[in-house]
């Protein structure tokens, strides 16, 4: 397994990509265009590329790596290239955290479902949790969402839990909120690196949950909420919504939404999964029942994880793996493949390929995220 960097500039490296892509479509120079020519030559010049930190040229030095050996530079998102080291620039007055390497092919980022989750905003220490295990199970966005009982943002009318009330922790202003989503940005990266992988989730600015919502509908993404009352009508009779049961994460990104009864109940068996997902997870002391309802009425379908209340981050990290898993991941891709073809399940690099593909094209407001990523990565932290 080659060492891999994060660089800071995500847009270099998608170009680096499409370079190098241009050069292996066609694998020799006499089959290029005459315009693909010194595109693909440009590629395998020398380049400078910014890192994300110092950290990245520390672990350089931890694992002996030397000069004239291949590493893969990543952009923690969507793309990532394989290139041999020429020089460590630590010190090159642009950057104390430049290398300059050697392109020498595209690499294939690992396959990962297109699930955003949605996450009530909590305390730091919880927040982070979420960053970290979310990380590893392979979420492809985090949004933090202000919410009724979301204390940290210091809302008026935000309650403080009785925990952090007692150690003094007093509810948060802007400042305090820029901190934590700071901090999960810091963990995601740092996970990234302890787990070896090329990518790890964007983690968005704050935003409402009325805007969270309005994103997941004009993506066109299945919405789902775990909730305690899911099934019933406002806590009310399944008789009130047809004789209906609570849905599971299964049926909920397989049923159409005509099929749906009130509050996301289950009338059918599953069809074909959504492409995107996108979970919603309230804080402590969860969801009001209003902002349920706000969900529901942009399409949401509220789901139940079982006879517990779960933990904000244990609720956030569980429904985030299940939605992985039904999607596809950790290795329920070739089964899902297999069921819809009728034929051989495709391997897990066809799968990640076509990700990859779709996600390089991607428009609306997913894609949109890439964008305001960059923003934290290229302000001093």
């Amino acid at each position: 397994m080659l060492p891999i960097l994060f660089a800071r500039d995500q847009e270099v490296v998608r170009n680096i990509c499409e370079k190098l892509q241009v050069a292996e479509k066609f694998q020799a120079a006499d089959k290029l265009q005459a315009t693909e020519k010194p595109q693909a030559a440009a590629a395998m010049t020398s380049q400078r590329i910014e890192l994300v930190d110092s950290d990245e040229l520390q672990r350089l030095a931890a694992m002996d790596v030397e000069e004239d050996s291949e590493i893969q530079i990543t952009d923690g998102h969507a793309h990532a290239f394989v290139c041999v080291l020429q020089s460590i620039d630590a010190f090159s007055g642009l950057s104390d955290n430049c290398v300059t390497v050697v392109p020498k092919r595209a690499a294939k980022m690992p396959f990962r479902p297109n699930v955003v989750l949605v996450q009530g905003v909590a305390s730091e220490d919880r927040m982070r949790i979420v960053s970290d295990y979310c990380t590893q199970l392979g979420v492809s966005r985090i949004v933090p969402a202000i919410t009724a009982r979301s204390w940290a943002f210091g809302a008026a009318d935000a309650p403080v839990p009785d925990d952090v009330r007692a150690s003094g922790d007093a509810p948060a202003s802007d400042e305090r909120m820029r901190s934590i989503v700071g901090e999960m940005r810091k963990v995601a990266l740092h996970t990234a690196r302890k787990c070896g992988s090329a990518a790890f989730p964007a983690i968005d600015d704050p935003m409402t949950l009325e805007q969270a919502a309005e994103l997941a509908a004009m993506q066109g993404a299945t919405m789902v909420v775990p909730w305690e009352k899911a099934g019933n009508k406002a806590g009310s009779s399944n008789s009130e919504c047809g004789g209906c049961r609570p849905l599971s994460m299964r049926e909920a990104l397989s049923v159409p939404d005509a099929a749906l009864g009130s509050l996301g109940a289950a009338t059918c068996e599953p069809t074909a999964r959504e492409p995107w997902a996108f979970v919603f997870v309230g804080p402590e002391s969860g969801f009001d029942d209003s902002e349920i309802q706000l969900l529901v009425d942009h399409g949401a379908k509220t789901i139940t994880l079982g006879d517990t209340i779960l933990r904000t981050e244990t609720a956030g990290i569980l429904a985030s793996a299940l939605a992985i898993y039904e999607m596809g991941g950790f290795g329920n891709g070739m089964r899902i493949s297999s069921e819809q073809s009728g034929g051989e399940p495709a391997d897990s690099d066809q799968l990640g390929s076509e990700q990859s593909s779709k996600k390089e094209h991607s428009t609306g407001p997913v894609a949109g995220f890439v964008d305001g990523y960059e923003n934290w990565r290229t302000t001093d932290e």
